[in-house]
């Protein structure tokens, strides 16, 4: 007995914030801040790392926005990081 040991410590730190998406016109056409372009192209906020994006056009889930695909009309797109 009367044996000693070295203690034990680990340090970390925790991180349950996610950075806010964020989903803009690359370019807004015309007047500026009315959402109507005659270019589709989108400029999306870069993902926490760790985060996983949903990316919905007109209320369908997509696998990536392409930007060619669209057609004229009024359309809605949304990124949700989790």
């Amino acid at each position: 007995a009367g044996n000693t040991h070295d203690a034990a410590a680990f340090a970390f730190t925790l991180d349950t914030t996610i950075a806010t998406a964020g989903v803009a016109l690359t370019t807004d056409t015309g007047v500026a801040g009315d959402g109507v372009t005659s270019q589709a192209a989108l400029t999306f906020s870069a993902p926490d790392a760790d985060a996983t994006r949903v990316i919905t056009v007109d209320g369908k889930q997509v696998a990536s926005y392409d930007a060619a695909s669209m057609t004229d009309g009024a359309h809605t797109v949304s990124i949700t990081d989790t």
